[in-house]
């Protein structure tokens, strides 16, 4: 009898711990209505052809990279390198929902192109209506200010939402989290 219950106790074990940990808190993001992205958060790219799209000098590696949204291509400075250019989208590609996972999913996007649009607001809203158009998707949305910086940050399902103000140049930023992403950089 203990035999049996022992071996019983042994399957369940590595029954548990052999289910994948890559579907762990994989849950696709649907892009919201009226946004005018390319991509949303969470959405798997591997099928895209990313050879049409300019690639970021941001983080670049095999597995993490950035690449621009149609139309938007990158500063070539004197030294080499990129930077953005004055008006952008910028997509960050990387496994999803754990590094160790792999695959090519956009977990973050970045603009601070007034034409983009998310939950009738862009870049050009007040904070106030921001904060008010968040919250009616069911964002939890918090608000810091000092003198030369704002930031509300909105949260919901495993996104971010951050509306960043520095000195009057604006960017939004959607984010998923990405597990172990931290130990890959």
């Amino acid at each position: 009898m203990k035999k049996r219950s022992f071996l019983l106790t042994m399957i369940a074990v590595i029954f548990v711990f052999s289910l994948p940990l890559s579907s762990c808190g994989k849950k696709s993001l649907k892009m919201p209505e009226g946004t005018n992205l390319e991509f949303w958060v969470t959405y798997d790219i591997a099928g895209v052809d990313l050879t049409e799209y300019a690639r970021a000098d941001d983080e670049s590696g095999a597995e993490a990279f950035a690449i621009y949204g149609h139309g938007y291509e990158p500063v070539k400075n004197d030294d080499g390198t990129v930077s953005d250019p004055e008006i952008y989208v910028k997509y960050r590609i990387t496994p999803w929902p754990t590094f160790a996972s792999g695959g090519t999913y956009v977990t973050a996007v970045t603009w601070n192109d007034p034409e983009v649009s998310l939950y009738g607001i862009n870049i050009a809203s007040s904070f106030d209506d921001v904060e008010a158009a968040l919250e009616g998707e069911g964002y939890k949305v918090s608000r810091m200010e000092l003198t030369s910086h704002a930031s509300l940050v909105a949260k919901k399902d495993g996104a971010t939402v951050t509306l960043d103000d520095s000195d009057g140049a604006r960017t939004f930023t959607v984010s998923v989290d990405v597990v172990d992403y931290g130990r890959y950089r």
